[in-house]
């Protein structure tokens, strides 16, 4: 499953990162590398997705310890460092503990926030901290029940240029189905998506039946009109897999089409009507495997739904 937030240009020579989730694939892959403490610990594969506190992320992804003694998170931010500032999103929770936040700038770390996470109930939270020219990002002396979320990257000079990619890698919708409702709705009311393409079902298509995929994905819907009324949602029809007949996925297909004719903020892209089904891709050399288009499928894909979001803006 795939998310967009906000608009995007090819053309732009540097990432317009928005909201990164704090997870080791995701920060590595911007080309951030992490020190994280023994007493914290990763929203894990091992745990379930209606788990605490991993259901009150927006994608399932964190960081946390029930018990911190002053552990710490360190991300080396300088490839991103041109961005003004960086706003480090946490859990508000009945007896929740303490943690200071800083950077660290031309070898000498700036003054250190000091932040209690203690709430009457559960809440996202936010610290917003100067961190142009930064070398690192330091969240540090946690103590006691702390859960980090992700971290917004900020910049006056680009307000809406922004993209975010959440729950990928063989996330199901399924899985996703299990976060907290309320606080999905409150995660997009924060984030203020103004474009969605949610690209999801091909990690459900063999055991997920149709009426429960349909479910997930309308609940799903809701919750971004709920939270971002005024967000457009592309709806994509996945490229085709070697096993696409003998799966669910051709109800999925059906699903799809029916669910954007009844939204209006919901448009329906079909990858393998628009740009060719799995016989085309296997005979380009597109495919990386049997489920997945290699790097230049993917190139071909985005450059693909980034023309239609472009239509999509101009109407």
């Amino acid at each position: 499953m795939a998310v967009l937030i906000g608009t995007f240009f090819l053309n732009s020579d540097l990432p317009r990162v928005g909201y990164l989730p704090i997870n080791y694939a995701d920060i590595k892959a911007l080309g951030i590398s992490s020190f994280v403490s023994k007493g914290m610990k990763w929203f894990s594969s091992d745990l379930t997705y209606g788990s605490f506190p991993k259901r009150l992320s927006v994608d399932g992804k964190g960081l946390f310890t029930n018990n911190g003694n002053n552990d710490k998170c360190i991300l080396y931010i300088s490839k991103l460092n041109y961005n003004r500032k960086i706003r480090l999103y946490y859990l508000k929770q009945p007896d929740g503990g303490t943690f200071k936040i800083s950077v660290t700038r031309n070898k000498k770390d700036s003054k250190g926030y000091f932040i209690n996470t203690e709430s009457k109930s559960l809440g996202i939270g936010y610290i917003e901290i100067f961190s142009q020219n930064s070398s690192s990002l330091n969240v540090y002396n946690i103590y006691g029940k702390v859960a980090l979320f992700g971290v917004y990257f900020k910049n006056e000079s680009y307000q809406k240029d922004i993209v975010n990619s959440l729950a990928k890698g063989g996330v199901k919708m399924n899985d996703i189905a299990n976060l907290d409702r309320d606080f999905r709705r409150e995660w997009f009311r924060i984030l203020k998506p103004t474009l969605y393409i949610l690209n999801a079902g091909m990690n459900d298509r063999k055991t997920v039946k149709p009426r429960v995929f349909e479910k997930n994905l309308k609940d799903y819907i809701a919750d971004i009109g709920y939270g971002a009324p005024n967000c457009k949602i592309i709806l994509v029809e996945p490229n085709e897999s070697k096993d696409y007949l003998n799966t669910f996925m051709p109800k999925y297909r059906e699903i799809r089409c029916n669910i954007s004719m009844i939204n209006s903020q919901v448009f329906y892209y079909s990858i393998p009507e628009n740009i060719g089904d799995y016989s085309f891709f296997k005979n380009k050399n597109l495919m990386l495997d049997d489920q997945h288009p290699n790097k230049k499928g993917n190139v071909i894909i985005g450059k693909a739904l980034f023309t239609f979001s472009k239509k999509l803006k101009s109407n």
